[in-house]
């Protein structure tokens, strides 16, 4: 039999033990009947002693008291409570990530009058110093820094732990390893991978000596997001083009095969308003594909009108069709709506267009935002 009695209750009592006081299991009408005493109460009177004097104190004696008492052997039927109530006080004595002599002799004390095997005691010291140890190093990673002032704490620690180097080692490769792919999955979960984020990631990598190994999917992504980035921040990169322009007006995007759509029957789909989308919206809506997948309609709602080669410049978005060129200037669009194929593109006047670029469709609607944002004069 085992009987936990969990002491969640950090606060010392007044010899600065963490067992906390516990009242006795009532005596069952049949116990007191038989004249017995509830075996579990066995182990709450030593969890009490254990709680009211200092362990030095506290004699073989005084435990085989209560075993006789109730007529049993302890490391009998209550083994497990003995390793807890051992592991409680090396936890407590370990809070400082230190064991000094009085602590060692008490410990060395507790496991005596518990009479804990040596294969027990270093099973709990290795568990409870494993716990201790990742602690600590987390502590010591949480910048994502490791200076040799923390490896001198850490390997001061293994000596204190008495840890084998190999679980030491496998902890710290873990944890540094785990470190790196926390950063990388906040900046995902942030979508935002700015040039100093970038050299933040290599900086942690070549601090915490971890290689960086991502998946060709979580590449992907990231190099997605220093596009975004980049699109939304740096100056945007001028595309030469053999498309005739304007006097002053330059390219920023250009993509064949786009097809240009239009409501059939009416201006906009029921439902539907004038919105403009911030960047952040956008890249949820691309990115996190939390989009309205409204491009979903089929032929009885939404009209092809032409396809071709998509322009945006600084001026206009240009589909040089196979029927006519088809132009939007910017200062006539009132908002952007995304979807995962492409972009609806709300117009002052006149049927909105739908614009199907697949797979390169939010970088289009990213930087058309951007141009209109410039356009307008939003600060970025």
């Amino acid at each position: 039999m085992n009987l936990f009695i969990r002491n969640t209750d950090n606060t010392s009592n007044m010899n600065g033990h963490v067992y906390q006081v516990r009242p006795l299991y009532a005596v069952s009408f049949f116990q007191k009947l038989l004249r017995q005493l509830p075996e579990e109460n066995a182990v709450v009177e030593l969890n009490n002693l254990l709680a009211s004097t200092p362990v030095q104190d506290i004699s073989r004696q005084d435990i085989k008291s209560i075993e006789d008492r109730y007529r049993l052997s302890l490391k009998k039927e209550f083994a497990l409570n003995l390793e807890e109530f051992y592991s409680v006080y090396l936890n407590y004595c370990l809070r400082n990530s230190d064991l000094n002599k009085t602590e060692r002799d008490e410990l060395y004390h507790l496991a005596e009058i518990l009479k804990l095997e040596e294969h027990t005691l270093q099973y709990l010291h290795t568990r409870i110093g494993e716990l201790v140890y990742r602690n600590a190093f987390a502590k010591v990673i949480a910048d994502g820094r490791l200076s040799n002032g923390d490896m001198e704490l850490l390997n001061r620690l293994q000596h204190t732990l008495q840890l084998s180097k190999a679980l030491t080692e496998k902890i710290a490769t873990e944890m540094r390893a785990a470190f790196v792919q926390e950063y990388v999955s906040g900046v995902i979960a942030r979508m935002r991978f700015s040039p100093a984020e970038e050299r933040e990631l290599h900086d942690i990598s070549s601090s915490l000596h971890v290689v960086i190994q991502l998946s060709e999917q979580t590449k992907s992504r990231l190099h997605k997001l220093k596009c975004y980035w980049a699109i939304e921040n740096e100056q945007l990169p001028v595309v030469h083009t053999t498309a005739v322009l304007q006097k002053d007006e330059e390219c920023y995007f250009t993509s064949s095969g786009v097809r240009w759509y239009e409501w059939r029957g009416t201006r906009n789909i029921p439902g539907s308003s004038d919105v403009s989308m911030n960047f952040r919206e956008i890249k949820a809506c691309y990115f996190n594909k939390t989009g309205n997948g409204r491009f979903s309609y089929g032929a009885d709602v939404m009209k092809l009108v032409d396809e071709g080669t998509l322009y945006v410049t600084s001026k206009r978005i240009i589909l040089a069709g196979g029927v006519k060129n088809s132009v939007i200037r910017l200062d006539g669009i009132s908002g952007l709506i995304a979807s995962h194929e492409g972009v609806e593109i709300r117009k002052s006047t006149g049927k909105n267009a739908i614009l199907r670029l697949g797979e390169q469709a939010d970088m289009f609607c990213m930087l058309l935002q951007r141009v209109l944002n410039d356009v307008n004069g939003i600060i970025r």
